[in-house]
This record gives C-alpha cells, structure tokens and sequence, in this order.
C-alpha cells in the first residue's frame, strides 16, 4: 500500500495550477515546470479514481506522465483518430517532461522563449485539443 493519498494528490494538483498561474508571466520556466507538476499528478488522481481507490498504488509512483496515462485507462482514447489533436499536443508534453523539464531548472529563465512557452501552454489550454481541456471531461 502507498502512503500517498487520493485527497492529497487533488488538493496538490489544484495548488500547483494556482501557483503556476501566479508565476508564468515573470518566471516562464518556473511557471510551466508546475503547470507539467500539475499535470503528473492530476493523473495520479485519475488513476485512484479509475482504480476506485484511496491511495496511489505503489507502481504509480512515477514521474513518466506517458506511463501513467495507461494506468488511467484513457490512452485508448488518444489512439481515436478523432482526437488526433489532443494526441499530437499529449506528443509534445511528453517529449517536453521526458527531455526538457529536468534540464530548465538548471538554465536561465530566458531558456525557454516566449514561442516555447506559447506552444506548450496552448498544448495544455487549447479549448479544443488541449490537454487539460481533455483531462477535465473525466472526473
């Protein structure tokens, strides 16, 4: 059993957002690394709530956010043609958390450009496609 706590991963994931808001207009790096923290355990949360159950499971505890969505049962959903956007931006968030989020912690906040952060935001925002936009239509 895991000590970490479904009501714990919600309440964290929430703050997360909230911070990332307050700090992306002056530290972009800072602000979107949280947005990507926000995201890794909003899955977390998906997965209790997918399992029905109060703890995340200890081969959850990853920070991989392409191996968590498969323990949320909702990768199926991205294979779907007619979410080819949200699948082409989920592509990109990956490839960011994967390459290049442990790397901007280290560089200068002008490491990530103005366009960088736009792309990777809208990945996340987009009404459409975005992921969090597809991540808010499951409980």
């Amino acid at each position: 059993m895991s000590d970490t706590r479904l009501m714990d991963l919600e309440a964290a994931w929430r703050e997360r957002e909230i911070e990332a808001a307050k700090l992306v207009a002056d530290h972009p790096s800072t602000g979107l690394a949280l947005r990507i923290y926000a995201l890794e355990i909003r899955l977390k949360t998906l997965i209790c709530k997918t399992l029905a159950i109060p703890f995340l499971p200890r081969q959850c505890k990853t920070h991989a956010i392409d191996e968590l969505i498969v323990f949320t049962g909702f990768s199926s959903e991205l294979d779907d043609p007619a979410n080819a956007g949200i699948r082409q931006n989920w592509e990109l968030l990956v490839d960011f958390a994967r390459n290049r989020l442990n790397g901007i912690r280290y560089l200068p906040a002008g490491a990530l450009d103005g366009d960088d952060l736009a792309l990777y935001l809208s990945a996340l925002d987009d009404p459409k496609d975005g992921v969090w936009t597809w991540l808010s239509r499951h409980p």
